[in-house]
């Protein structure tokens, strides 16, 4: 259905399709979809993507992601940049 919906134009899907890729382990499926829904202005991609590069370690890429949330104004990615500098 998430196929489908994309098809139909939703943002949300193409999100929850990088969600599920996630889940099941399959990250170059998941930055697929995550980039996809980014292009098209899905703050939650963006924070995804910002947290999986946290956990992988790759602190530039996260920090580049949460500022792109933060641009639009999203709490969660804020206050991740927040945490950050404050470790630095």
């Amino acid at each position: 259905y998430y196929i489908m919906a994309m098809e139909l134009g939703s943002i949300l899907a193409i999100h929850k399709l990088g969600n599920f890729y996630y889940k099941i382990g399959d990250y170059m499926n998941m930055f697929n979809y995550y980039r996809m829904a980014i292009n098209l202005g899905c703050e939650h991609s963006m924070v995804e993507l910002g947290c999986f590069y946290e956990k992988i370690k790759d602190h530039e890429n996260a920090i580049k992601y949460f500022k792109l949330a933060a641009k639009l104004n999203n709490p969660f990615a804020i206050i991740k940049i927040g945490s950050y500098y404050r470790k630095i």
